[in-house]
């Protein structure tokens, strides 16, 4: 349910992270950034830019390089895209088959975090997923999935 703060009316946890999941399974992973943490999107940029310039890595995924030019014109929202696509498409998985009776429901840590439990959506014979949000000036924003914020990490050690 939503809430008025200010006038404004603010979306839960939880329906932030429908609409997350929703704009995931419909592949709109640009728009699906919208929910994450600016923090957490921040770090997966700082993070993508050197992997960019990386032959080893635009090698393993087969990636056109890119020129430092269209580098720095690149978003976020751009980045996030990207894997979006590493992490699912290209593994030839679906995202699943969201619908909002798969949030399970959430659980608050303190005023600034909450975690949501959704049903495993790519593959119902798997456990229930956590998603974190942090509340990021008065709105709820996810922290990268798990599995995007792996896929960083691991890349990362392999091509240096």
């Amino acid at each position: 349910m939503s809430f008025t703060a200010l006038g404004k009316e603010q979306m839960t946890a939880t329906e932030i992270t429908g609409s997350f999941l929703n704009e995931m399974k419909s592949k709109n992973y640009f728009n699906a950034a919208n929910f994450i943490s600016k923090a957490e999107l921040t770090w997966l940029k700082n993070s993508t830019i050197p992997l960019l310039k990386n032959t080893t890595f635009l090698d393993t995924l087969e990636l056109e390089p890119l020129t430092e030019g269209e580098i720095s014109e690149l978003t976020e929202s751009d980045i996030f895209d990207l894997w979006a696509m590493l992490a699912w498409e290209f593994r030839d998985k679906s995202f699943g088959t969201y619908k909002p009776d798969n949030i399970i429901g959430e659980v608050a840590e303190n005023a600034k975090t909450v975690h949501v439990v959704v049903r495993d959506i790519a593959n119902e014979s798997h456990e229930a997923v956590v998603y974190t949000l942090v509340n990021e000036n008065g709105l709820w924003k996810i922290k990268l999935p798990r599995i995007v914020r792996g896929a960083v990490e691991i890349y990362q050690r392999v091509s240096t």
